[in-house]
């Protein structure tokens, strides 16, 4: 088999329309592609959807797992799934999509989405921008008379950009928002958030950053880092990208370096030294990364960002999953996807996925 013939049985793969004969000399071929071939294998599997492993070129082990992979998806029951969607049409829920509220210093709400014009407003000192999903702040050059809070809100199925009037700039993920004056004044720059943000801070070593969330403090002066707190998670999570920061609650406080994490429970700080950045920052590149996930971690994501809610039955403790998907797909297709590892079974009731062994 050629390279060209593997790339094709990888879109026929995805469409369920191969013989037994293709996938072998497909899997012998995998023993003998180069590195290169390899990373081609993973990146046309990616862009058709399919949960392949996320590894390493250098991993030892990547033929065996691509191979294993497909052939998890060889026996998922792709006919039951067929004969079902036949016989109860799954409802076509859309993914989220860039909309948020902007609620100004005097109260008044303001809907910003990517249908809505271009808007152009003064708060304060402050020109206020919102155009192609992102709203952002001019300080302006006359001084703020007075310290003016605007905050920043996302519902679930939504998520926006903010770019703060020092330049900091903000992922805001969906069920999340933020507040922040819309001038920096006095010796620090502090806004305070629920739910999910990634911050890249702009540098002003005379006026540090900080990011108050429920129980915890950041602070810094010049960096990137996520903050996750939304209240149905089990804890609190802090991640560093690059820079430096201090993550202080009640209890503790503890200065991290790149890749750690804080883990934030009940006013403790628990370091994590290597954490799973990918897997961090998949929602701000509109992915969800499953290896390494619960059941439960990944339905709690596909709640905020399909705006459903989840039923569980049965024992699901042992479901397992590998593999990254995009989140920028209907909830049918991201559902028929978890189901074909064979961990677990989803069916959705009008706004509602049952989920099942």
């Amino acid at each position: 088999m050629e390279y060209s013939s593997a790339i094709a049985f990888i879109q026929k793969f995805a469409a369920g329309d191969y013989t037994e004969g293709e996938h072998r000399e497909f899997a012998t071929w995998l023993n003998s592609a180069s590195p290169s071939e390899l990373e081609g294998v993973l990146e046309a599997a990616a862009g058709e959807g399919l949960a392949v492993p996320a590894v390493s070129l250098a991993d030892a082990g990547l033929v065996r797992r691509i191979e294993a992979s497909l052939d998890e998806y060889e026996v998922a029951p792709l006919r039951r799934i067929r004969r079902v969607a036949a016989a109860k049409p799954q409802p076509e829920i859309a993914p989220g999509r860039n909309a948020a509220i902007l609620t100004l210093s005097g109260g008044r709400r303001i809907l910003l989405d990517s249908a809505s014009e271009d808007t152009v407003l003064t708060e304060g000192a402050a020109v206020v921008a919102n155009a192609n999903g992102r709203l952002a702040y001019n300080p302006g050059n006359a001084p703020a008379t007075e310290t003016i809070y605007n905050t920043l809100t996302t519902q679930r199925g939504n998520q926006y950009q903010l770019t703060l009037p020092d330049g900091t700039r903000v992922w805001l993920n969906a069920a999340s928002s933020i507040t922040y004056p819309t001038s920096f004044a006095g010796a620090n720059r502090t806004v305070s958030i629920t739910g999910e943000a990634y911050f890249e801070v702009a540098k002003i070593p005379s006026q540090p950053f900080h990011v108050k969330a429920d129980g915890q403090d950041v602070a810094v002066l010049g960096t990137s880092f996520n903050v996750n707190d939304y209240p149905d998670e089990p804890a609190g999570r802090t991640t560093l990208i690059d820079g430096s920061v201090r993550v202080a609650t009640a209890k503790s406080s503890r200065v991290l370096v790149p890749g750690q994490q804080a883990l934030i429970k009940e006013g403790g700080i628990q370091l994590v030294p290597k954490a799973d950045i990918e897997q961090t920052l998949a929602w701000k590149d509109g992915l969800v990364k499953l290896t390494g996930a619960s059941i439960r971690e990944v339905m709690r994501q596909v709640s905020r960002w399909y705006d459903v809610d989840v039923e569980y039955q049965g024992d699901l403790d042992n479901a397992v999953f590998v593999g990254i998907v995009s989140r920028q797909q209907n909830l049918a297709k991201f559902l028929e996807l978890l189901e074909a590892t064979g961990s677990v079974h989803c069916s959705i009731d009008n706004k509602k996925i049952i989920v099942k062994p």
